[in-house]
Formats: structure tokens, C-alpha cells, sequence
């Protein structure tokens, strides 16, 4: 007689199964069953989910997580690739958007510069004319003053 507890591989170190999963402790026959139980697969999904993507890659590499459940493991690792890649692609638009915005800001900012510079270069030239104008109106007067006393 077979020894159920000699048949069935040991859980690996730091991978704790809860529910179905537990139940069956996960042999590989019994697993391969379990493969397609939606409330199977969710459970294991939770589990991934709380040892995270790092640390299943590295229970996978290392041999601490059931070989009959890399398949599982896998789909979740790509779904979780695929998740990080879409968030990085859609944050590396955000900021091309958000560069693009600046740089339509700058532009205008220059443009309203460039205005204002010939708005302060109109300013100068009419001060320097009325300065000029002033400067002949004093001598014209300083002349008068002189011919009347000369």
C-alpha cells in the first residue's frame, strides 16, 4: 500500500494554498484536473497575486513553486507583463503629451516675450523723440531769451 503522504510533493517553503487549493495540496494529477476549475484557478491567481511577480519568478527559478502550476504561473506572469507594459507605454505617452504641452507653452511665452520687446522698442524710440524735441524746444527758448537780452 502507497502512502498518500509519500505520493504527494511536499508544499514548497513560503507557498501557502487556501481552499481548493489546499485541499488537493496540489498533486500533479489532481491539479492537472483542477487546471480548468475556474474557483482553482482564481485561488492560485491569489496567491501570485500575494507573493507578487518578483517572487514568483524567483519560487519558479528556484524550485519553490509546484511545477504542475507553471502553467497557471505563466499566464499570470504575462498577463502581469503585459499590465506593466501598457501602464509604461500609457505613462511614456502622458508624458510626451505633457512635454508637448510645454513646449506650445514656451512658444508662446517667446512669442509674447518677442511682443513685448517690440512694444518696449516703440516705447524707446517715442522717448528719445519727445526727448530730442524737448532738447530743441530748450535751446530754441534759451536762443529767444539771448536775442532779447542781446
Amino acid at each position: 500500500m502507497v502512502n498518500p503522504d509519500v505520493a504527494r510533493p511536499s508544499k514548497p517553503a513560503g507557498v501557502a494554498f487556501s481552499g481548493a487549493a489546499a485541499k488537493n495540496d496540489l498533486r500533479p494529477e489532481e491539479s492537472a484536473m483542477n487546471q480548468h476549475d475556474p474557483q482553482f484557478i482564481s485561488e492560485i491567481r491569489a496567491q501570485l497575486a500575494k507573493h507578487g511577480a518578483a517572487q514568483v519568478r524567483t519560487l519558479m527559478q528556484t524550485g519553490g513553486w509546484p511545477t504542475h502550476l507553471n502553467l497557471i504561473a505563466l499566464e499570470w506572469l504575462k498577463e502581469k507583463d503585459q499590465e506593466v507594459e501598457r501602464l509604461t507605454t500609457s505613462s511614456q505617452a502622458e508624458m510626451a503629451a505633457t512635454a508637448s504641452r510645454a513646449a506650445t507653452a514656451a512658444e508662446r511665452a517667446a512669442a509674447a516675450a518677442e511682443a513685448q520687446a517690440r512694444t518696449a522698442k516703440h516705447a524707446l524710440i517715442t522717448a528719445i523723440a519727445a526727448t530730442i524735441i524737448a532738447a530743441i524746444a530748450l535751446i530754441v527758448s534759451i536762443l529767444g531769451v539771448l536775442h532779447l537780452l542781446g
